[in-house]
């Protein structure tokens, strides 16, 4: 697969902040993103059951939802679409049979790793 015109990434992310930081770093990194943005498990069903995106990234932890659970959704409605999980409070690969499960795991401090993990992803 070659990386498209433009990128549509699913970010399960709570924080404002958190999901501009990762935009600055994907637009600093020359990426051409556009960058959904959803807190709930609602958002992440209706948002797969609408379109499907080149990539889902998710925060390891949100309130009343888990990356697990954003995990498990997205493999069941959209199982073609690499799924990278990012944590802040925690080694993302600690758990290794949710390290093993995902495309990709990050730290939130790792962040400049992220345009070469979704180059790697979407060749």
């Amino acid at each position: 697969m070659a990386i498209p015109d433009r990128i549509h990434i699913l970010l399960v992310e709570d924080c404002l902040d958190d999901a501009e930081l990762l935009a600055i770093q994907l637009r600093d990194a020359g990426l051409p993103v556009d960058l959904i943005r959803i807190a709930d498990p609602h958002g992440l069903r209706r948002h797969l059951l609408e379109a499907t995106p080149h990539l889902i990234v998710s925060d390891a932890n949100l309130p009343g939802f888990s990356g697990r659970q954003a995990l498990q959704l997205s493999r069941e409605l959209a199982p073609e679409v690499p799924f990278v999980l990012l944590s802040g409070s925690l080694d993302p690969a600690s758990d290794s049979s949710f390290a093993d499960a995902v495309d990709a795991c990050l730290s939130k401090r790792d962040l400049a790793q992220m345009p070469e993990t979704i180059r790697r992803l979407l060749k």
